[in-house]
């Protein structure tokens, strides 16, 4: 099965070119969760974590549709390569619980955080 998973954070923000996406890349189920930065339940991302089993496919449009800090994506992705589920981050490609997708996993994170801080550091100037 592949599941779709997309987080918003505004009531406004549109969904159309995100579900797109998803339905491309061959999701026969979306789940969605609209936060807000002081509030972060993504409760249904976690009833999309109980139904996924091994070789499952999970599809976000980026990371931090996930996860919004290394250290979160870091468990969460290596909690579902445990599983045999394989994770497919659009803007960053599919990877999935082999010593090579883990490390490639791990490279993306790593410029993904710095990406996130020269952002932040160059917001600040």
């Amino acid at each position: 099965m592949i599941y779709g998973y997309v987080r918003v954070f505004l009531q406004s923000q549109s969904l159309e070119k995100q579900y797109q996406m998803l339905h491309s890349a061959g999701c026969t189920e979306i789940f969605l969760d609209r936060t807000s930065e002081l509030k972060q339940d993504l409760s249904n991302f976690k009833i999309l974590l109980s139904r996924l089993k091994s070789g499952d496919s999970l599809v976000v449009p980026k990371l931090d549709s996930f996860a919004r800090s290394y250290s979160k994506a870091m468990t969460i992705v290596s909690n579902l390569f445990h599983m045999q589920v394989t994770v497919n981050i659009l803007n960053m490609g599919i990877m999935d619980s082999t010593p090579d997708g883990e490390h490639i996993f791990k490279i993306f994170c790593a410029f993904t955080r710095a990406e996130r801080v020269r952002n932040y550091t160059n917001a600040g100037r």
